[in-house]
């Protein structure tokens, strides 16, 4: 029951509308050693992706009216962090290091700095940037990030064809 719980509020939590419970999710609760092995990570990214596509259909025109909002639904801290890493001034102002094991991915190596709200207004964030253009538009994975994809990814998986995930593949037709 916490793995569902889990899996349906935290991973692929929907928004508070959308009660549904995804029929795989409840057949993977029911083979716990799926559950372990289960690409979460893919499954959530690619959420997040269709996520993005809709807002930015939505939105096709920009912003017209300052009240127009957005949610995404789902789990979504990896990509915030990854603007925190790719904009340093955000990162010197809402980030702080945590102590890690060294072959411990980088989001596991920095916590958002405590507030007392929910998260950060729109107005701190771009006081944090000001002017400050400095943008890293290319994450490059440290040694010890290489290290662990070399140990999560099976060799050839591309191939020079794109990545195949066979694992998603597979969850599609469970």
């Amino acid at each position: 029951m916490a793995a569902l719980y889990f899996l349906t509020n935290v991973l692929k939590a929907k928004s508070k509308y959308k009660g549904n419970i995804e029929p795989f999710f409840l057949k993977v609760v029911d083979d716990l050693d799926l559950c372990e092995k289960f690409p979460w990570g893919r499954l959530t990214f690619d959420d997040l992706v269709d996520e993005v596509k809709k807002v930015a259909k939505k939105f096709k025109g920009g912003v017209v009216n300052e009240k127009d909002s957005w949610t995404f639904s789902g789990y979504i801290l990896p990509i915030e962090a990854f603007a925190y890493e790719c904009i340093p001034a955000l990162a010197r102002t809402f980030r702080e290091p945590v102590h890690a094991e060294s072959d411990c991915p980088r989001l596991c190596k920095h916590n958002f700095k405590a507030t007392y709200m929910k998260g950060y207004p729109l107005s701190e964030i771009n006081e944090a940037i000001g002017s400050n253009r400095d943008i890293i538009s290319i994450l490059e994975p440290t040694s010890e990030e290489e290290t662990l994809m070399e140990r999560i990814i099976d060799p050839g998986c591309d191939d020079g064809i794109g990545y195949v995930d066979h694992l998603v593949d597979l969850w599609r037709t469970i």
